[in-house]
């Protein structure tokens, strides 16, 4: 380890619970190349130097569908180069938490596949779009309304006409006001409701199964794919 330096770290994050992810075992590629980044504990995965600008890193891991990680170091450093990816769970696997699945099909006209799909809760949050707007590099919500809702590490959704956009409270930052990740692009006007949602991704047949409250299951609206 001597004279090794840090490039960057991933975290991975459970995106049903938000919680980081400890106690499994990943496998991390690069081009086909398998990659040994050292291990913490605490749910990090650090990639040491050499490495490019701009790395696509392909994770696998028993109990989570596979997915690739877009790391860009510049835009890291404001953030100690740690990037959160969030990770999809596998019908089958094995989690500390329970869970419903809302499952089925896409028909072929979604293809090719996978693609990322989500439902949203139908019981309102209390809480809707006051502003969105970019700060020091990260993109910041406003909120109407209030919640005793736990809401960070959560995923949640805005939608207009056929469009739907699904990010994660990271962090509150004031009273109404929240960091988010997951760039909303659209414009979305005042008052627009902030929804519930959960997500998952298809397999390569179009079939999806996406983790919900248990509760939950009879409260959902239809798929849409993102």
């Amino acid at each position: 380890m001597i004279g090794t330096k840090a490039a960057f770290a991933l975290r991975l994050v459970d995106d049903y619970s938000g919680r980081v992810i400890t106690g499994k075992h990943f496998l991390f590629r690069k081009e086909g190349q398998t990659l040994k980044p050292v291990r913490k504990e605490e749910g990090l995965y650090v990639f040491l130097e050499p490495m490019n600008e701009t790395e696509r890193i392909e994770i696998s891991g028993a109990d989570y569908f596979p997915c690739a990680a877009v790391v860009e170091k510049e835009k890291l450093k404001r953030t100690g180069l740690v990037m959160n990816v969030r990770l999809y769970g596998r019908p089958g696997g094995n989690f500390p938490y329970r869970r419903g699945l809302e499952e089925g099909t896409l028909p072929e006209e979604w293809s090719p596949f996978p693609v990322q799909v989500c439902v949203r809760r139908r019981r309102k949050t209390g809480l809707s779009v006051k502003e969105i707007r970019k700060e020091k590099g990260e993109q910041r919500l406003v909120v109407h309304g209030f919640t005793r809702e736990q809401l960070t590490g959560k995923t949640f959704a805005v939608s207009a006409k056929k469009r739907t956009e699904v990010f994660v409270i990271a962090q509150k930052l004031g009273m109404n006001e929240y960091r988010i990740e997951g760039e909303i692009t659209g414009k979305y006007p005042d008052q627009t409701p902030i929804e519930r949602a959960y997500r998952s991704v298809t397999d390569a047949g179009g079939s999806y199964w996406i983790p919900v409250e248990p509760e939950e299951m009879g409260d959902l609206t239809e798929i849409a794919v993102l």
